[in-house]
């Protein structure tokens, strides 16, 4: 069916209004703008300021040191410190045997100058000094002085009495010789070392004491005081 023209337009018309609600409905009819891009600038984290230095505390100036005090010698051991308890001539009794003399005891002591002397024939410190204690023996045996040479053992061959003997030859050694294999005589003297030299006056009362090497003259003019005496 051919429609009017007044009916075309009609038509028309009414297409056009219901094309429009469409358009309305689904939105089609607002200009397509495009959304804005929004670029932010990253924004940097505040940089910290430091705290001013504070200056350094001057450095205290170093004390000089003390310039070190020269060590003092040693003063020599002397019986009032190392031998207290010994101040007259102990009993001798109580060796082994006795080489180059029968026993000697107080009785056959007294009125006589009285050396002493603790050794042993292996101890080189005692070797070194043995020839002045000879020289001593030597020199004031007619003159009233007696010299005893106790040998106590240190090491395994010293306690061999063959080897004392032996030793007694080979070093020259004439005066009496207790030998001390039980260290009863170094007890009774409250002894120490290797050598050791006590020095009794007639009277058996102990005048002198030394440990070790060396005091030779010392020793050779008390004992020459002391026979005078």
């Amino acid at each position: 069916m051919r429609l009017s023209i007044p009916q075309l337009l009609a038509a028309v018309a009414v297409a056009a209004v219901v094309t429009g609600a469409a358009l309305v409905l689904s939105g089609a009819d607002k200009p397509l703008v495009a959304s804005p891009v929004i670029i932010r600038e990253a924004s940097a984290a505040p940089i910290a300021v430091a705290a001013p230095v504070e200056p350094a505390a001057p450095v205290a100036p170093v004390a000089p040191v003390a310039p070190i005090a020269p060590i003092a010698p040693v003063a020599p051991i002397d019986a009032g410190r190392e031998a207290a308890a010994i101040t007259t001539l102990p009993p001798l009794d109580g060796a082994a045997v006795w080489l180059n003399s029968a026993p000697l005891d107080a009785a056959a002591l007294k009125g006589h100058v009285v050396i002493v002397d603790f050794w042993t024939f292996l101890c080189s410190n005692c070797q070194a000094a043995l020839p002045y204690v000879r020289k001593l023996d030597a020199d004031f045996r007619d003159k009233g002085l007696v010299t005893i040479g106790v040998h106590t053992p240190e090491l395994a061959p010293e306690r061999d009495l063959n080897n004392v003997k032996k030793a007694l030859v080979k070093l020259g050694v004439t005066y009496p010789v207790p030998v001390d294999p039980d260290f009863t005589i170094w007890n009774r003297f409250n002894n120490r070392y290797w050598p050791s030299i006590y020095i009794f006056d007639k009277t058996g009362k102990l005048r002198y004491h030394w440990d070790g090497e060396g005091d030779y003259a010392q020793q050779r003019a008390l004992v020459q005081q002391l026979l005078a005496e």
